[in-house]
């Protein structure tokens, strides 16, 4: 949905998906009924849809599935993994339109991907870009670009190993 979309029309997108995901529904699925029921609460609710909207960009809105990945053993799984796989041990990093604070940045980027990537079983190089648009993962070099507004927090960098490397990882496979 568009960020201009009316309230009509986001409440018309959240119940057809409560529909399609419903467990009577055409394509039931329980995870993603209830992931729709949480995004359908706040979205209806002005005060929580103020909030939601007033992120700053980068900034990501924790629901409980994030949150019941963290406090479900997060911390247990990543210990196991460290066992199984290594952590990338060194990295790249490029920027466009160099700012001064760039190499500081970016190392404490590194440190936070690194604390993550045994997570996702990822075990290359991993090559930081810092730019001024959005995330992504090119995966022919290894290189995740970020932009130079995010914070470089262990939050942010398991965001995004989720949304980019991840998922192309596993598309690959």
């Amino acid at each position: 949905m568009p960020p201009w979309a009316s309230h009509d029309e986001i409440r018309r997108r959240i119940r057809k998906l409560l529909s399609i995901h419903h467990p009577d529904g055409p394509q039931p699925d329980t995870d993603l009924f209830v992931r729709y029921g949480e995004i359908a609460e706040v979205l209806n609710n002005p005060e929580l849809k103020l909030k939601y909207d007033s992120l700053p960009k980068g900034k990501a809105w924790i629901d409980s599935q994030v949150r019941s990945m963290v406090s479900d053993g997060l911390a247990v799984r990543l210990e196991k993994k460290k066992e199984q796989t290594q952590a990338p041990q060194h990295f790249d990093w490029f920027s466009v339109s160099a700012c001064r604070y760039d190499c500081s940045v970016v190392q404490r980027w590194y440190f936070s991907l690194v604390a993550v990537a045994p997570v996702f079983g990822y075990t290359k190089s991993i090559r930081v870009l810092l730019h001024d648009d959005e995330p992504q993962w090119l995966p022919g070099a290894n290189i995740i670009k970020i932009p130079r507004s995010w914070e470089p927090t262990r939050a942010n960098a398991f965001a995004l190993f989720a949304v980019t490397v991840s998922q192309t990882t596993t598309n690959c496979e």
